[in-house]
């Protein structure tokens, strides 16, 4: 019979010819991830099924095809718990490379380092065996920078050209593009500098994640039309026809007696939001329901880079409820009619996930263009000086 110490030994021999099954960020999320009451208000093991959208997302950046991710979303969507720290977590334990993460600043990095980084690891123990998140400057390691067996995670601030260009990595990602310095020190723009990172390896994959800005001036927003443009698709529970969620389904009462400083006539708690195609009424909890079926449609060709949409609608927190989104939307409306815009910029981008447009006199291009008359070419035509 061999020693206790050879048949170890020969375990681990034959694990290293016959590695166990890889498999994908979602299900590894699902056997392994655990929130931690530091971080989290539903600590414990992780449920993907809360928030369904998150797996359609993981599996395209599983995607051999896929390049890059892109999602343009609203706050309360579940993105950096959801899919950054799972992807992370399951490269780590599953597929371990170097890794750099990107935020607008150096300050950025280093919160989401102590606040949802470190938490993750320490609640996760597959992570925890192989990441040391104690700071460590013998060991290498500090607020910012974290090793593990085959790779490393960076985080660095978008306005630091030597962080943002002093490490190749096949995986990087960056957070809140919008916000990002877009010439670091007259050395250019920091997010491309970070994409030329990865050119070197087969199997890179940038991803970004973000709220938008203003429609034209937004970089999330411009990057995601140049991807498939996918949109989370629900169904009725009554007509069981699908439908991207939109903000113009929603509604609530009027009641003329009441005269509330902000609200005034609106009744917020009345909110409710209708399907397009039958006119059912949902509230929070069937809304949720229907979510949960829903599935990623792409409604434009695919080249590589994978696209998502989502706003706070599809959101199953409490502080997404209909009424409470309908509440932040009337302070919003309040403050545009006394000349302040700046909420209804946060409602659009933050609540919606879209790009904000602003009002003006232009006049409307397609008019404009059915207006045009036939005239030879080189010839200024009468009034045109």
């Amino acid at each position: 019979m061999l020693p206790l110490a050879a048949v170890e030994t020969l375990d681990e021999v034959l694990r290293a010819w016959h590695p166990p099954e890889r498999i994908g960020t979602a299900e590894w999320a699902r056997r392994y991830r655990h929130l931690s009451a530091e971080a989290s208000a539903l600590p414990g093991k992780y449920n993907i099924d809360l928030t369904p959208w998150v797996e359609g997302i993981l599996d395209a950046l599983d995607d051999p095809d896929t390049w890059k991710v892109v999602c343009m979303k609203a706050a309360q969507v579940a993105w950096t718990d959801g899919v950054v720290n799972n992807f992370i977590g399951a490269r780590i334990d599953v597929e371990p490379c170097p890794m750099i993460m990107m935020f607008p600043k150096r300050d950025s990095a280093k919160e989401y380092s102590l606040e949802k980084f470190r938490p993750m690891v320490n609640a996760t123990p597959t992570l925890s065996d192989k990441v040391d998140v104690r700071t460590s400057r013998k060991d290498g390691n500090t607020v910012s920078f974290k090793k593990f067996p085959g790779g490393f995670l960076k985080m660095v601030g978008s306005n630091s050209p030597a962080n943002v260009k002093s490490s190749p990595a096949p995986v990087v990602i960056v957070e809140e593009p919008d916000d990002a310095n877009t010439n670091i020190k007259g050395q250019g723009d920091s997010i491309k500098l970070l994409e030329e990172r990865t050119k070197t390896f087969r199997n890179r994959m940038v991803v970004f994640g973000g709220t938008p800005s203003v429609a034209g001036l937004s970089i999330i927003d411009a990057n995601h039309a140049n991807s498939d443009q996918r949109r989370f698709f629900v169904p009725c529970h009554e007509c069981g026809e699908s439908h991207v969620m939109d903000w113009d389904q929603v509604s609530w009462d009027q009641d003329p007696a009441a005269r509330h400083e902000i609200y005034g006539a609106h009744r917020p708690e009345t909110a409710r939001y209708a399907c397009p195609h039958c006119g059912a009424i949902w509230d929070d909890a069937t809304k949720n329901a229907n979510v949960r079926l829903g599935e990623w449609r792409a409604t434009a060709e695919f080249r590589g880079i994978a696209g998502f949409q989502i706003s706070e609608l599809y959101s199953p927190f409490p502080n997404s409820s209909f009424t409470r989104l309908v509440e932040r939307y009337l302070e919003a409306e309040k403050k545009f009619r006394e000349g302040d815009d700046t909420e209804k910029i946060v409602f659009v981008n933050s609540a919606l996930g879209k790009p904000y447009e602003y009002e003006g006199d232009a006049a409307d291009p397609d008019v404009l263009a059915r207006r045009a008359e036939d005239y030879p070419e080189m010839l200024v035509p009468a009034g045109g000086l």
